[in-house]
């Protein structure tokens, strides 16, 4: 009962699209001083990796796997991913 097939207003390539937009938006909306302070303590680090190593004109490999291990720890990565979705049609019930 109640089900019409009917074009949908708003496609599956914009309701990505819109939720994209909001989380993108909601998230330069947070405060951000938690980032200085890791980019603070990244170079702290990156100051600390460089003087166990100054004495070597050659960078062995393991301060590459190092540093780069303090690049993905300080520089994370946010990926999104939709786990579950479909489209709702819902009806309001008026008792008038």
């Amino acid at each position: 009962d109640y089900c019409f097939t009917i074009s949908p207003m708003i496609k599956p390539e914009s309701g990505i699209k819109r939720m994209e937009h909001y989380l993108k938006d909601a998230a330069s909306k947070e405060p951000s001083d938690w980032a200085d302070s890791a980019i603070a303590r990244w170079k702290k680090d990156l100051r600390l990796l460089d003087q166990f190593y100054e004495q070597t004109e050659e960078k062995p490999e393991e301060y590459h796997l190092e540093k780069q291990a303090l690049k993905a720890l300080y520089q994370p990565k946010i990926h999104i991913q939709i786990e579950n979705g479909g489209l709702f049609f819902l009806q309001s019930n008026f008792s008038g």
